[in-house]
């Protein structure tokens, strides 16, 4: 059985490198990105070699391929790639039998491209082991990043109007942490 995923590439319009630290954590971040007809593709099979102990991880657009075999803690991966360190960490959190597979990972544009070629490929392989291993990821139709004022409204009008299941993310403990703190509080047009 193979397993073929894609995840869409963006283009950031404003507001690039304010989601990082410490800028973010000083004065909060606001970034606008849509996602293109551009992708990172990764798919996952068995092994055809039929050994035991390899495993295989190939990205041709970067002209790599990582053979590894034995025991995955054992794994030398200084010249890894995404694919197998997402790999690697997914049986470390998810404890999957390891069963030896070829992934193979493409993305339509190179790193550094500016257009979140690295996150888009990284969504894609956690995307092609969940689908490969039946993991119990949860899935959701909407993922909204940010627990602030704006995130939780989006989050609460999509949830009543739509029969969507919907998440929020924020790496605070709580809503409305960062930016939110330093608002007047007041809800505009057009989420009042």
């Amino acid at each position: 059985m193979t397993i073929l995923s894609k995840a869409p590439l963006r283009i950031s319009f404003a507001g690039g490198g304010t989601d990082l630290e410490p800028f973010c954590h000083d004065y909060g971040g606001c970034v606008l990105s849509a996602t293109i007809n551009q992708y990172a593709y990764v798919s996952i099979e068995p092994n055809p070699s039929l050994k035991e102990d390899t495993w295989i991880f190939h990205a041709p657009d970067m002209q790599h391929e990582h053979i590894v075999k034995g025991s995955i803690e054992l794994w030398d991966t200084s010249k890894a790639t995404l694919l197998i360190n997402t790999y690697k960490h997914m049986h470390k959190h998810y404890g999957f039998e390891l069963l030896p597979v070829r992934l193979i990972g493409y993305c339509e544009a190179p790193p550094g491209s500016g257009l979140g070629s690295s996150s888009a490929f990284t969504v894609s392989t956690v995307s092609a082991i969940n689908e490969y291993y039946h993991l119990a990821m949860t899935k959701y139709d909407i993922a909204i990043i940010g627990g602030g004022v704006l995130g939780n409204t989006i989050y609460y009008w999509i949830s009543i109007l739509y029969d969507l299941k919907v998440c929020v993310i924020d790496k605070e403990h709580d809503v409305a942490i960062h930016a939110s703190t330093r608002n007047s509080g007041v809800i505009h047009y057009p989420f009042y």
